[in-house]
């Protein structure tokens, strides 16, 4: 008989300007689906970002800024495809 794995998900928030404490939840990780790979099918992602500039005359702060993006990569070394599946 295999032993289940359960994750908490949610949790006590312990800031004061963030949403009320919250009892954790237990789930079953092996009821949950995995994410593919659009293009191989693979199940392993790299995180990589991209790094955007926002303009002076487009930032809110009247200095330029950069916004950085988290994205995820397959893992396949004959894929290496950024997904978008992630993202939405």
């Amino acid at each position: 008989m295999s032993k289940k794995r359960l994750f908490p998900v949610g949790g006590q928030k312990t800031n004061f300007n963030q949403a009320p404490m919250q009892r954790p939840v237990n789930i079953n990780i092996d009821n949950c689906n995995s994410l593919t790979c659009e293009a191989c099918g693979g199940e392993y992602f790299d995180v990589i970002y991209k790094i955007k500039v926002v303009p002076i005359v487009l930032s809110p702060t009247g200095k330029e800024e950069r916004i950085v993006l988290p994205l995820f990569r397959c893992a396949d070394p004959n894929c290496r495809k950024v997904t978008k599946v992630i993202m939405k």
